[in-house]
């Protein structure tokens, strides 16, 4: 795989230097970060080949704003070296002002695909432009749609992906309707999925910034965790902490108010976003039973 590829290319001369074990503790952290991250985003019906598109879109612009930080222009050439990629992709990312949503309908996740074709591909529309019901396998039938739109996803397991998320249904006579334009957990809000991108965001820099820049001040940082603890036991200890947790957060609130009347910076003076989040950490661990 690339990451395998990336991780294993610098020990390909002889001992790992120290620059390749600092890569490989970043992949690692990437990894950690991620892992949680993308049963969110398969909830939503998000794909590789879709988050591939935004994670260009983020080194390329996270490159030419350290450059600017550092009062240096956002050279194409300077920003392909450290990314990657190429001067062309680097030109056509940094024209991009907003990260790149699912535009590219080839890149979109397999079962979304699948779902596309289907409302818009001629051969498995009615007269009237709707979607029509699909016998199993034979001409014009969802094992075709599949193997046009799917890539290499055998028919069979498509089929089940998509009657699973109900964005199909079995109809009576044996074949099978589109319900929805695309596959998305509908218990998931688009705004409640949007804030929780934003306090990763927040967090993630300022534990960013802690280390690899120099801000105003050293942000607090520090973990309070244990293990193994029966889920009886975590509830009644995880409503303790949801109770302080939640009178620390009035008090910073108020402090933060207070600054919104005293603190704010003059224009054209350098400014900086100030807060604290708190959360009670719970992850369910697999222990085999």
């Amino acid at each position: 795989s690339d990451l395998e590829f990336a991780l294993e290319f610098g020990s390909m001369s002889g001992t790992p230097t120290t620059s390749d074990k600092l890569k490989e503790s970043a992949a690692d952290s990437a990894a950690a970060v991620l892992g949680p991250i993308s049963g969110l985003l398969l909830e939503c019906g998000l794909g590789v080949p879709e988050l591939y598109q935004v994670i260009k879109w983020c080194f390329v612009h996270e490159a030419a704003d350290r450059l600017r930080r550092q009062k240096k222009r956002a050279n194409v050439s300077r920003i392909a070296a450290q990314t990657g990629l190429t001067r062309q992709e680097v030109a056509r990312l940094l024209r991009a002002e907003s990260k790149p949503a699912t535009q590219y309908e080839w890149h979109k996740q397999r079962s979304n695909r699948v779902l596309l074709g289907w409302f818009s591909d001629a051969e498995f529309l009615k007269a009237d432009g709707t979607p029509r019901a699909l016998t199993y396998e034979g001409p014009d039938s969802f094992a075709t749609l599949a193997k046009k739109y799917s890539g290499d996803i055998p028919p069979r397991a498509m089929l089940d992906e998509l009657v699973s998320k109900k964005a199909v249904a079995p109809q009576k006579d044996g074949t099978y309707l589109p319900k929805s334009r695309s596959v998305s957990d509908t218990r998931l809000g688009a705004k409640r999925v949007s804030e929780i991108g934003r306090k990763l965001s927040l967090v993630a820099s300022s534990l960013t910034d802690n280390l690899v820049e120099t801000p105003a001040f050293s942000a607090y940082e520090e973990l309070a965790l244990t293990a193994n603890i029966s889920v009886d036991s975590a509830k009644s200890a995880g409503a303790a902490l949801n109770r302080r947790s939640q009178n620390f957060i009035e008090g910073a609130q108020r402090l933060l108010s207070d600054l919104e009347q005293t603190g704010t910076s003059n224009p054209g003076e350098e400014s900086v976003t100030l807060g604290v989040y708190v959360t009670v950490i719970h992850r369910r661990e697999n222990d085999g039973k």
